[in-house]
């Protein structure tokens, strides 16, 4: 955009007439439909002053997902890094994420919660598929229907079908996630659905991504 339009224009004019095809995509023009001219065989060089253009990350999770190589000119490295830190960089993983298995007391749910200090814990199968997810928005709604803490389960009171991410996304696509829907925290799950990691909107804060 801007400026870094004018120098990503005149740097895909010089290879191209050194004999290296290239050629500019207008990050604006790029999600009308220009995006397609890209290849999953092509290199990305993607130039934002700030690291922080919105154009251009838009375009980070599609060219991703195809499968290009991505590399990033930035003037402003550490908020730059927006561009490529993925969500393994920022998740808690093993003992540090919140999980407790399908069968636990709401009790137990909220002393895992309270551990972890993600406000949330995933809920897993015996096998470690995720199959809920409890928040501190599940316990306000809870205490508002009168129940029970001591007595309810977790499988009673969780939300099913949690909005999940995976571990090889970009940690700008769980900002876009937790904006959207508005929430502040996100299970990490493999191909399998099992729960890997768990992030919120303070790790992502502290990592420089919002």
């Amino acid at each position: 955009m801007g400026k870094s339009g004018h120098i990503a224009r005149k740097i895909a004019a010089t290879l191209a007439s050194t004999g290296t095809p290239a050629f500019y995509v207008h990050p604006g023009e790029a999600g009308h439909g220009d995006l397609g001219m890209i290849t999953e065989d092509d290199v990305v060089l993607a130039l934002s002053y700030s690291g922080e253009s919105d154009e251009v990350l838009m375009l980070l999770p599609v060219l991703k997902r195809q499968g290009n190589v991505l590399i990033s000119m930035t003037g402003r490295p550490h908020l730059g890094r927006r561009l490529l830190l993925h969500i393994t960089d920022v998740m808690h993983t093993g003992d540090d994420l919140p999980s407790v298995g399908a069968d636990a007391s709401l009790s137990e749910a909220l002393m895992e919660m309270s551990r972890k200090r993600l406000g949330m814990t995933a809920v897993v199968d015996a096998g470690g598929v995720l199959i809920g997810l409890f928040t501190d928005g599940d316990l306000r709604r809870a205490l508002d229907s009168a129940l029970d803490v001591r007595t309810a389960k977790i499988a009673d009171v969780m939300t099913r079908n949690p909005r999940t991410i995976g571990a090889d996304q970009l940690a700008v696509e769980a900002a876009r996630l937790m904006e959207t829907h508005k929430s502040t925290g996100l299970i990490v799950v493999d191909g399998q659905g099992r729960a890997v990691g768990a992030l919120n909107i303070h790790d992502l804060l502290r990592a420089r991504v919002v």
